[in-house]
């Protein structure tokens, strides 16, 4: 992908734009466009928070309704939800205004109004001060920013705004097949695009959901960044598939 594009600009544009088409596919899209309950996309993040937060939690010997959270990605809320059942507090961000007003809707939904709330991000976390929190999480979320490094100035931040031994939870992609048969695939999309004159149109998929694609991050730049912010790895899952799973303490 080009170096030279503003990819936060264009994500905001984006998200904001799948945000109004259906706020609750483009969170989770295990089901078709415009079928969501919203009891049933809840749902979804209550598993996932049963099935991988609460275990991870549990080994690492920590107690959520003592701590206070932050979540890369809200989306329309059905892991922040989740999230503040639990925690004392929890603060979401995403990239997009539209979804972080969801998220706000959706916390108010399920009455939890009091114990979170979500703003939109410029892909820092400058809202939170240094050692403000004790969890930082982001699920199925960072793998959609297309520039690696902009995923890793967030993994940055969590080493700023965790307390010392607060914990931290990731999904990342990294199925490296697949994204190489994405970037040809998009790479002649774009040649199309360049002689017909299209612009943001995609010549061979309409409408174009470019920063949508899965993104993988280098491990050892990961690790680099991991050392650098005093955070230390106690779980790693998933290498070399679509969920990487990467935990650990902030030291």
């Amino acid at each position: 992908m080009t170096d030279s594009i503003d990819w936060r600009e264009r994500m905001t544009k984006d998200w904001n734009e799948r945000a109004l088409d259906d706020p609750y596919f483009w969170t989770v899209n295990s089901r078709p466009r415009y079928t969501w309950e919203i009891d049933d996309f809840l749902y979804t993040g209550e598993q996932t928070y049963l099935n991988e937060i609460e275990p991870f939690l549990r080994r690492e010997k920590l107690t959520p309704p003592e701590m206070t959270a932050v979540e890369v990605g809200c989306g329309a809320g059905r892991m922040t939800v989740a999230l503040a059942k639990r925690f004392k507090y929890v603060t979401g961000v995403d990239i997009s205004d539209v979804l972080a007003r969801r998220a706000n809707d959706m916390l108010q939904y399920a009455q939890l109004a009091d114990k979170g709330h979500c703003v939109k991000c410029d892909n820092d976390l400058s809202m939170l001060a240094d050692g403000s929190v004790d969890f930082a999480t982001s699920i199925i979320a960072l793998q959609h920013i297309p520039d690696p490094a902009l995923q890793l100035a967030y993994i940055r931040e969590f080493g700023r705004v965790l307390r010392p031994g607060g914990a931290f939870l990731v999904i990342f992609f990294d199925d490296w097949n697949e994204y190489q048969q994405q970037q040809r695939a998009w790479a002649v999309r774009r040649a199309a695009n360049n002689v017909l004159g299209w612009d943001d149109l995609a010549a061979l998929e309409l409408p174009r959901y470019e920063t949508s694609i899965r993104t993988p991050v280098e491990e050892m730049a990961l690790l680099s960044v991991l050392t650098k912010g005093k955070l230390r790895l106690t779980r790693t899952q998933g290498k070399g598939t679509e969920h990487w799973w990467v935990g650990g303490r902030k030291e």
